[in-house]
């Protein structure tokens, strides 16, 4: 394993952006402001939202605060997460902070993913998630309890109080599974980005690194490794043809040699290096077999605020693969 510093590629957390963020990006474009939605699976209505402890009405599943006030979200009398107010808000985001200082939240399967989800889908008034989670609005008299704090028998006592019904934490997270695979993408033609002469930018670059190389064998990557925004947008698919991880905000995407972030919501490059492959890996690969063997950037992954990217050799896949962490 190698550890190489790359801070600029520090994660925070990724939203799925959708049509309902795109109207709330451009709402809140009014001054002091702000435009909230609940986005992507599993189609959340019926949340009530706080903002500084006042509830928020919505518009067309929308909810106007102020900016950079804190919300308290509920799902009938149970409180289930209190964060910074932010355009896009996903499933991920209504779970505990890991890390209060950063707002660090999980994006994989966790007691705390299955807790939401029991809860969310035992208050769905058709018990249907498939066509989404709709909250009927309920009174209570009783003071909200945070959902945190509660066990997992306590949690489906509640349930059977609140709607009649629960939701085994386990079947809970094998319905969300099962829904998820089924989950189907369509293009916008409204935000559809061109390829046009992807490959010849991408060539155009390469050929000046190889160039500089042929005119210096003492020469570096140094001043390589960056690419104008032009560039970038100019072949938005090769830098994108490996993988792609996110932990709440920012997506971040690999390609052979590189890697780069991007917007949430528009998805065009914020950052990039095209060639940001370690080189002490690299020395280990070139060392195998009676000739120079090359390794590339596979798929990645984002825990803990590090990035994590597969490295494989491309010319001999009995060899040793490695874990490079960013």
């Amino acid at each position: 394993m190698t550890t190489l510093g790359l801070t600029a590629l520090s994660a925070s957390s990724v939203a799925v952006a959708d049509a309902t963020t795109a109207a709330a990006t451009e709402a809140s474009s009014h001054s002091g402001k702000m435009a909230v939605s609940i986005t992507g699976w599993p189609n959340i209505t019926g949340l009530t939202v706080l903002a500084d402890g006042i509830a928020v009405t919505p518009s067309n599943g929308v909810y106007t605060v102020a900016t950079h006030s804190r919300l308290t979200i509920l799902a009938a009398s149970v409180e289930i997460a209190t964060l910074e107010a932010k355009p896009s808000i996903t499933l991920f985001d209504l779970l505990p902070e890991q890390h209060e200082e950063h707002e660090h939240r999980s994006c994989g399967s966790s007691t705390e993913l299955a807790k939401l989800l029991s809860l969310l889908l035992s208050l769905d008034s058709d018990a249907n998630p498939g066509n989404g989670i709709s909250i009927p609005a309920m009174t209570s008299t009783q003071r909200p309890v945070q959902l945190a704090g509660l066990s997992e028998t306590s949690l489906l006592s509640l349930e059977l109080q609140l709607s009649g019904r629960s939701v085994p934490l386990n079947t809970a997270l094998l319905a969300a599974n099962a829904a998820l695979d089924q989950e189907t993408w369509s293009e916008s033609l409204a935000t559809r980005t061109p390829f046009v002469n992807d490959m010849s930018v991408l060539q155009s670059y390469l050929d000046r690194v190889l160039g500089a190389f042929a005119f210096d064998s003492n020469s570096t990557l140094e001043g390589f490794s960056y690419l104008a925004p032009s560039e970038v947008n100019s072949i938005p698919a090769t830098l994108k043809s490996q993988g792609m991880s996110f932990d709440g905000n920012t997506p971040v995407f690999s390609w052979r040699y590189g890697l780069q972030r991007t917007d949430p919501v528009t998805y065009k490059p914020t950052l990039a290096y095209p060639l940001d492959f370690p080189a002490d890996i690299q020395a280990i690969f070139a060392t195998f077999g009676n000739k120079p063997d090359y390794g590339h950037i596979g798929d990645i992954d984002i825990a803990n605020g590090k990035l994590y990217a597969a490295i494989e050799d491309e010319d001999n896949t009995q060899f040793q693969d490695y874990i490079a962490v960013y």
